[in-house]
Order: structure tokens, then C-alpha cells, then sequence
């Protein structure tokens, strides 16, 4: 049986490492929470240029579109772009 003065050696060893091992395990958690917020952050910059590119898409095909209904009439340039904004965000 150990003494109680290499048993408590024993536990103040066992507590330091435990101390220790709690230090570096915050320091991992905290990289990891940075890592994946930086992650996020590169998904929601990427799916918001696909969606702008989309509406740009869109918004271009609109006009096409209404171009060639309007055919060889001229309509002012602010009803245009109003037909446009209205059948773009339909």
C-alpha cells in the first residue's frame, strides 16, 4: 500500500497533467469553433455570388425576353426598366 505522502504525490501529478490537458483541450476547441466559423463563412460568401449570379442571369433574361416582345416599339427607358424589375422579380 502506498503512504499517504506518495499518494497525495500522486494525485497533485494526476491533477497537474489533468490541468494541463484541460488547457490544451481549450485552446483545440477554441481553433476548431474558429475554423468552422471560418468554413461557414466561405459556404455563405459562395452561395450568395451563385445566387447573385442567378438574379444577374435572370435579370438579363428578363430584358432579353421583353425585348423581344416589344419588338421594333420604343418605350421609354423608365418603363423599361420597370417592366424589367417587374418580370425579374416574379
Amino acid at each position: 500500500m502506498l503512504s499517504k505522502f506518495a499518494t497525495s504525490q500522486l494525485l497533485r501529478s494526476y491533477s497537474s497533467r489533468v490541468s494541463v490537458l484541460r488547457s490544451f483541450s481549450g485552446v483545440f476547441d477554441e481553433k476548431e469553433k474558429g475554423e468552422e466559423q471560418l468554413f461557414f463563412r466561405r459556404e455563405e460568401e459562395r452561395q450568395l455570388k451563385k445566387m447573385m449570379e442567378k438574379m444577374q442571369h435572370k435579370e438579363k433574361k428578363s430584358q432579353e425576353e421583353l425585348e423581344a416582345i416589344l419588338g421594333k416599339h420604343r418605350v421609354p427607358d423608365e418603363v423599361f426598366q420597370r417592366l424589367i424589375e417587374w418580370k425579374s422579380h416574379d
